[in-house]
């Protein structure tokens, strides 16, 4: 199975057992955004920052979660982005 593959999988999962319990927990509303979040990580790991922006944007419209907003503030960081970084 392709990264591609299990990420599809992934988002199924969250569609299908995630989604249902969101209303109840609104703190696993952040899983949503995960598949991107790791398509993200993916390109920033080969140095693709300006690439990677967009994952983590759609990751982080799921909600705040630490990591995506700390992965996503050093690539702007790095693309001399500072003050979008703060």
């Amino acid at each position: 199975m392709s990264t591609e593959e299990s990420l599809n999988a992934v988002e199924d999962f969250l569609q299908e057992d995630v989604i249902p319990y969101i209303e109840r927990y609104p703190a696993l509303k952040p899983l949503l955004g995960f598949p991107d979040y790791v398509r993200a990580e993916m390109l920033d790991r080969n140095d693709d920052e300006e690439n990677a922006i967009p994952y983590y944007e759609a990751a982080l419209k799921h909600g705040r979660y630490f990591y995506y907003s700390y992965r996503y503030g050093k690539c702007l960081f790095y693309l001399d982005r500072d003050k979008e970084a703060l």
